[in-house]
């Protein structure tokens, strides 16, 4: 997992895709939804990420691994310093704890499941821009609000 979160927080798309396979299933839960479905779906994913929050990185807190079943935690951060679609750029810092369900195939990544703290996330009521995606054929709109941090 660290050599994972080692080449997220370097920004390198195509390390990141190798720990994967061809067939991957992504998903954001709590933050509007989002799925990608295959490597390709998830290149979009990571590089308009990348885009919109230059300087993003991870930070290992947790990790706990059984046969082929992990779960991790992490801290988030980064700017919102690049325009997304729906989303201008704020320029703010963010900070947010995640947890990441995987499931592994012959050593690779096959499922992970991504769940965010709900009302640091994905609070429409406070939310005062959407972020809208598109991501295979599902179409949906997650909220982070920049500033946000975990420990708040």
């Amino acid at each position: 997992m660290k050599d994972f979160i080692a080449a997220f927080s370097a920004h390198d798309v195509e390390k990141v895709l190798s720990f994967f396979t061809d067939d991957i299933f992504y998903e954001e839960v709590a933050a509007g939804g989002a799925v990608a479905r295959g490597k390709e779906e998830l290149r979009a994913r990571i590089q308009g990420l990348f885009r919109a929050f230059p300087d993003i990185e991870l930070e290992l807190t947790s990790y706990f691994s059984s046969g082929d079943r992990e779960c991790v935690e992490w801290i988030s951060s980064g700017t919102h310093t690049v325009d997304s679609p729906g989303l201008p750029a704020t320029g703010k810092r963010f900070s947010y704890r995640e947890v990441v369900l995987i499931e592994r195939r012959d050593g690779k990544i096959r499922r992970l499941s991504l769940f965010l703290r709900h009302d640091d996330f994905h609070a429409a009521d406070r939310c005062p821009a959407p972020i809208p995606f598109i991501t295979g054929s599902r179409r949906g709109q997650g909220c982070i609000k920049p500033g946000w941090t975990h420990s708040q």
